[in-house]
């Protein structure tokens, strides 16, 4: 019965021997001592082996078969000596039918019974992968390594807790001079110089203790091979997964070679600095020692020009004159060639009227266009912003470039601006288009028209003169801008030049962005006009403005126009004509106008040139003349002034107001203009004021410490100290002495609100523009040196008119037929037409109230000052120094003021706005023509 139990308990072991030995994925065997017989092997063999499960013989075959040629004779030594060593572990490979190769790692012992080996058995375990794992880091180990050592920086290692080198790669033996048997396993002490090893150990320590990265720029080291080297190293520390220092990592390179170039770079730029400098220096000293003798070459040939010569005598002077103009205007553009060149040219971006100074460029150039007898168009198109921010200077560069070769190589016909643009986010591309109607260039020359001292035409330089720098300055100019520039042309049909530009919008509230200008809802106006292009672009002005445009293209069409309306509610509200037609002139549109009871009513504003030479006294009606190319806020205030359209609450000034019956205060009137000081002079006299005059900054402020005033009259263009400066003086010498506050008000020719902003920060109580007129220095005197609040006083200076270049005039002082009273003083004005400037004598008697004799004091002043101004401001152009040329142009300008708007004033404003820009490239040209103009306008005067 037990031995029933014992057999049965054996067979359950068995079994679950079986079992267990079935379930495991290593390969269980045994065979007979010598091998030749396998006793046993579990069924992980078929997967192993890649054979069926179950076929034995099969397995017996394959462990011997497949074993990999490569380790068979070792397999078959280590199974040689297993008696001899009882049990042996090796790693094989073997081949499957299918082809794959598996590694198996093997482990074979003898099995003994009672003391006697009588059988082999072995446990084989598929280690592929692990083989495949390790093979892979093996070689992901050597390929790092190969990096380490072959990389052209220095990597080393050190341990954490004293420092000591534990790896250092090959750049780094060569680097430092040592081998690495002299570094590993010690510190930087132990070979380095004391110094350079306390600085590397610091930043070793620094790095430990922040674990974080360190960056040592440069660092000069010692080397025993090759002297002083600099090095920039960075450190950081290795840690392990718990965050704990494992190695301190460096990566060091040699800069010595840069530096030392970085050095020499810097030398030669600093010899490239001076050489530019004593260039740019050179360039500049030779431009003024030429221009020098070359200003009186072109001076004498003028007077010359004027007296008697004979016809050969005239052309050899003429051409005198014009080489003298063509060197002038190849040092200009040599020097700022030179300067592009140089890349010193930066671009100084501000908020600018884009639409009055493109205007008023145009204008500066009408007299040379109009000279040729070409018609200068100026189209804006709506879109365009009021105030853009960008560089107006370099834009009036390029356009003058443009508009002027535009005008050279054009002999009849027409020259044309259009601006346009497009609006992105607070970007505005702006892109302009220069057309005429010239001579053209051909489509081979065209790619080379931007190129330096090249031009499109062999002859061109023969015949126009010219650098070939002007076009590539553009190019250069437009690219610093954002934009490009190109070209179409088709010959003897003109060219059109186009180049973009980016600005920014204004985002913020910007003084320039005064009231919009004026709207002619339910207007109608007659616009009468022979240029197609010019009369369209009056009329897309006026519509925009909300006006009803009826076009005409002469006299004849224009009144067929208007007697066709069906009745007077039907007639326009204002006509706008040409000072030029087919067939007459504004003269004859005005009489013809006159004749008619119907149409009599009808103001006329004259569409005029700097040249026309009519009279607007002659011809009732002409309310009006505006210059060409047309300026829109100036048209669009004009036509609203005609028509009796009252200005909006910002832009109205207020009504005369009579002082306070016996009231006589004491004035200092801070002028240094003789014709000013006579005019402001005769305007107070007839209040009784009691005047004290200073010429200059330290005069006033002298004159104030000697006695009190009620109020002061201050200029703010003064020479040695502006008045601007003298106010803040003032006011700090007020405040430190506890003296009273007197009121102070400005005078100047410049209303824009950033100027007037300007006054009134620097402490000034009012603004008055220039020309002086008496109704309104009267009424402005009322204001301040009254008991009113600072809120009042405030509301008065927001009526001061903003965004003008002269200060705009009251309603009622638009140019209308005179009332009967006042019809004598017209004795003044002469008759005849053969003036070259028109003077406006109405304009002249309003602004001294009507007082004959102080006008003629003030012209005898004008008439002795003239000659000084002049000579000032010539000297200074030919010295060619912006500031100068600046301060007398604005001296000039404001004695021109109370003559009303002429073509001297608009040649001195240009001079002045050019000197503020820095541009004194057509200075010369705008003297001349200044020149001439003040000669006929002084004679003229001197006549009366």
């Amino acid at each position: 019965m037990q031995s029933d139990e014992a057999n049965s308990a054996a067979s359950e072991r068995e079994a679950l021997l079986a079992s267990l030995l079935a379930s495991v994925n290593d390969l269980v065997w045994c065979t007979n001592l010598d091998g030749s017989e396998l006793l046993y092997i579990n069924e992980a063999a078929a997967k192993i082996y890649g054979i069926p499960p179950g076929d034995v013989a099969m397995a017996q075959t394959a462990w011997l078969d497949a074993i990999h040629p490569g380790d068979r004779a070792r397999v078959e030594k280590n199974l040689s000596q297993l008696r001899e060593r009882g049990k042996i572990r090796q790693d094989y490979r073997i081949i499957r039918p299918d082809g794959e190769v598996r590694w198996l790692q093997d482990r074979i012992h003898i099995i003994y019974e009672d003391g006697k080996p009588v059988r082999v058995g072995g446990i084989a375990t598929d280690v592929t992968d692990l083989k495949r794992t390790e093979l892979s880091a093996r070689q992901t180990y050597a390929f790092l390594d190969s990096i380490v050592e072959n990389i052209p920086i220095m990597l080393f290692l050190k341990e954490p807790t004293d420092l000591r080198y534990v790896r250092v790669n090959r750049a780094g033996e060569e680097m430092l001079g040592y081998t690495r048997d002299e570094m590993i396993g010690e510190t930087a002490a132990d070979f380095l110089p004391p110094d350079a090893a306390e600085r590397i150990t610091q930043t070793d320590r620094a790095v430990l203790d922040t674990r974080q990265m360190i960056d040592v720029e440069e660092r000069e080291i010692d080397t025993p091979h090759r002297g002083t080297r600099t090095f920039h190293t960075r450190k950081l520390p290795i840690l392990d997964e718990q965050g704990n220092l494992q190695f301190l990592l460096g990566i060091a390179q040699d800069i010595t070679e840069r530096k030392l170039a970085q050095e020499a770079l810097q030398e030669a730029k600093e010899v490239a600095e001076a050489a530019n400098r004593a260039k740019s220096g050179f360039l500049a000293n030779m431009s003024h020692e030429i221009r020098t003798p070359l200003n009186g070459i072109i001076g004498i040939t003028e007077l010359l020009l004027e007296s008697d010569l004979t016809a050969q005598q005239r052309d050899y002077l003429t051409m005198v004159r014009e080489s003298g103009d063509a060197l002038l205007q190849l040092i200009n553009d040599i020097l700022d060639f030179s300067k592009i060149e140089a890349g010193h040219l930066r671009l100084v971006n501000a908020p600018f009227l884009i639409k009055d100074r493109i205007s008023d460029l145009m204008r500066s150039l009408s007299i040379r266009a109009h000279g040729k007898g070409l018609e200068l168009i100026l189209r804006i198109d709506s879109a365009v912003p009021a105030v853009v921010v960008g560089d107006i200077v370099r834009l009036r560069q390029v356009l003058v470039n443009l508009i002027g070769n535009a005008i050279k190589f054009t002999d009849e016909g027409e020259v044309e601006l259009l601006l346009r643009c497009r609006q992105e986010s607070n970007r505005v591309f702006l892109e302009f288009t220069v057309r005429d109607t010239g001579v053209g260039i051909a489509e081979a020359d065209q790619p080379t028209v931007f190129e330096e001292f090249e031009q499109a035409h062999e002859t061109a330089n023969r015949r126009y003169g010219g650098t070939g720098l002007g076009l590539a300055i553009c190019k250069r100019l437009v690219e610093l801008m954002g934009g490009r520039i190109w070209i179409e042309s088709t010959p003897g049909r003109g060219t059109s030049f186009h180049f973009t530009s980016i600005a920014e919008l204004v985002t913020e509230e910007s003084p320039l962005l005064a009231a919009p200008p004026y709207r002619l809802e339910q207007r109608h106006i007659l616009v009468v006009e022979d240029s197609v292009v010019h009369r369209d672009a009056i009329e897309a002005l006026l519509s925009h403005a909300g006006a009803s445009v009826v076009p005409a293209g002469n006299v004849a069409q224009a009144l067929h126009q208007l007697r066709e309306m069906p009745n007077e509610h039907a007639l326009p509200d204002a006509i706008v004509v040409d000072a030029y037609l087919p067939d007459g002139d504004a003269h004859t549109l005005a009489n013809s106008l006159h004749d008619d009871p119907e149409l009599a009513a009808i103001p006329v504003i004259v569409l005029t040139t700097a040249a026309w030479r009519g009279d607007a006294e002659q011809s009732a009606g002409i309310v009006a003349h505006v210059l060409k190319p047309v300026k829109e806020s100036e048209l669009l205030e004009t036509i609203a002034r005609a028509v009796g359209i009252v200005p909006s609450a910002e832009l109205s000034l207020p009504g005369p107001a009579e002082p306070s019956a016996g009231q006589s205060l004491r004035i200092l009137l801070a002028e240094d203009n003789p014709v000013n000081q006579t005019l402001a002079l005769g305007i107070l006299a007839k209040d009784n004021h009691r005047v004290t005059v200073a010429s200059t900054g330290p005069q006033a402020l002298a004159q104030l410490e000697q006695q009190e005033f009620d109020v002061v009259l201050m200029d703010v263009q003064m020479p040695e100290l502006n008045g601007i400066e003298t106010t803040r003086r003032i006011r700090e010498n007020e405040q430190t002495r506890g003296k009273r506050r007197v009121p102070i008000v400005a005078m100047t020719a410049y209303a824009l609100e950033d100027d007037r902003q300007r006054c009134l920060d620097a402490g000034m109580d009012d603004y008055l523009s220039k020309p002086i007129r008496g109704e309104q220095l009267r009424q402005l005197l009322v204001e301040v040196t009254s008991p009113a609040t600072d809120d009042k006083k405030a509301s008065h200076r927001s009526r001061v008119p903003a965004n003008q270049s002269e200060q705009i005039p009251d309603a009622n002082e638009i140019d209308r037929p005179m009332p009967a009273e006042r019809r004598d003083a017209r004795s003044l004005a002469p008759t005849s037409n053969s003036q070259s400037e028109s003077f406006d004598w109405s304009h002249a008697l309003r602004t001294v109230r009507h007082n004959e004799q102080l006008l003629r004091d003030v012209l005898h002043v004008f008439l002795e000052d003239t000659p000084r101004l002049m000579r000032e401001l010539q000297s200074a152009i030919a010295e060619r120094v912006p500031q100068r040329v600046r301060l007398h142009a604005h001296s000039l300008k404001g004695a021109l003021l109370f003559l009303g708007p002429s073509t001297c004033q608009s040649l001195a404003k240009e001079l002045e706005m050019r000197a503020t820009d820095d541009d004194l490239s057509t200075a010369d040209e705008l003297y001349e023509t200044l020149q001439r103009e003040m000669k006929a306008l002084t004679l003229r005067i001197s006549r009366q």
